[in-house]
């Protein structure tokens, strides 16, 4: 537990500075996204919170001597990434082709020194080619690259990913802890720590923001984290350290999947993300548009125990590949169904002085 209240204690006093030094530091920071189509905030934020995050895993690690080899290698390997995401959280803006290499470039990096990767496919129908290492390796940073970027598209509500981080470093710690597996399950639980210290500001009424660089910095961390486990203990299925991430994958993979349909670019903003539509509907149905502030944090305890259920059922059903695999479908099938439910119940939800449109790119 002191690990954990280290990383919590620095995380929360490093964000609380940043908090009271924002007037100072919103001089040098150009990017607040106020004017963005995705937008969810109403006044400027600073985006510094993965940089405090960060500083207290790398702090956190220091003190515990030795520290964790493997968290070690995980904050070396994600130095790119972090650069990247830190220069578009201060406003010099990076584009999608440029992040997205960025990730596959340290997952590179984490692969050569640590030769972990991918081996185990839990599907028969992938073994025969996971045969190959080439093809292996690929699909592996296809796979966590993928994960990265959706850490980035769920930030969009104060809690939200946050709480998606959370809960899945609580389930990697939690099963490498009952495969004895104890060197992942210390930096697991740092960065449980991290995070929780960061939310303390973050939720309800978002006083700083997770940015770039603490998106892709925590999504890159996680998931190379979950394939070392599946590396290190071939009874864990592969569909179960997925379910870890099934909100941000499911939701990135609706995402993708109704821009293609609907004809748009699939890097396009809009503001049809699953948790947009849950909080404009609560904005729709009870408390008027003009009540973000209080909107935004509701539709996050709203789809708080969606987004944990399948990260919870992973850590009791890990070393059974085919229930796993099974819960997993089910649950994406039920996200599709909840989330076109809701996009078609929009329209008739009533509010005095709204109007509701839902299109390729807006719900207003």
């Amino acid at each position: 537990m002191l690990p954990l209240i280290v990383a919590m204690t620095i995380s929360f006093v490093l964000c609380f500075a940043f908090t009271k030094s924002s007037k100072l530091l919103n001089g040098f920071v150009r990017r607040h996204d106020l004017s963005a189509v995705q937008s969810m905030h109403t006044k400027p934020t600073l985006r510094l919170a993965g940089v405090a995050i960060f500083v207290s895993i790398f702090i956190t690690n220091a003190l515990f001597e030795p520290g964790s080899e493997l968290l070690s290698t995980l904050l070396l390997s994600s130095l790119p990434l972090l650069a990247l995401g830190l220069l578009e959280d201060i406003g010099l803006h990076q584009s999608p082709s440029r992040r997205l290499v960025s990730s596959i470039v340290a997952g590179g990096v984490f692969i050569a020194i640590t030769g972990t990767y991918l081996q185990n496919p839990g599907t028969f129908l992938l073994d025969a080619l996971f045969d190959y290492w080439v093809i292996a390796v690929f699909f592996t940073l296809f796979i966590t690259s993928g994960i990265v970027n959706a850490f980035n598209l769920i930030d969009g509500l104060n809690g939200l990913s946050g709480s998606v981080a959370l809960v899945a470093a609580a389930g990697i710690a939690a099963i490498s802890y009952n495969a004895g597996l104890n060197h992942i399950t210390l930096p697991a639980t740092v960065i449980c720590g991290a995070v929780i210290g960061f939310m303390m500001l973050n939720f309800p009424f978002g006083k700083i923001f997770l940015g770039d660089a603490g998106a892709y910095g925590i999504g890159f961390i996680l998931s190379w984290m979950s394939l070392d486990v599946l590396m290190e203990a071939p009874e864990i299925s592969p569909w179960a350290m997925l379910m870890m991430f099934f909100w941000p994958f499911a939701d990135t993979t609706l995402t993708m999947s109704r821009r293609i349909m609907s004809g748009l670019p699939v890097g396009q903003p809009d503001r049809l993300h699953f948790h947009q539509v849950v909080m404009r509907i609560i904005e729709i149905s009870l408390l008027g548009r003009r009540a973000r502030k209080y909107s935004n944090p509701l539709a996050t305890i709203v789809v708080f125990p969606f987004m944990a259920l399948p990260p919870f059922l992973a850590v009791l059903f890990a070393d059974n590949n085919g229930l796993s695999a099974a819960l997993f479908w089910m649950f994406m099938a039920l996200f599709g169904v909840v989330y076109y439910a809701a996009i078609k119940s929009a329209p008739r939800l009533k509010m005095k002085g709204d109007r509701v449109r839902v299109g390729p790119g807006h719900l207003t």
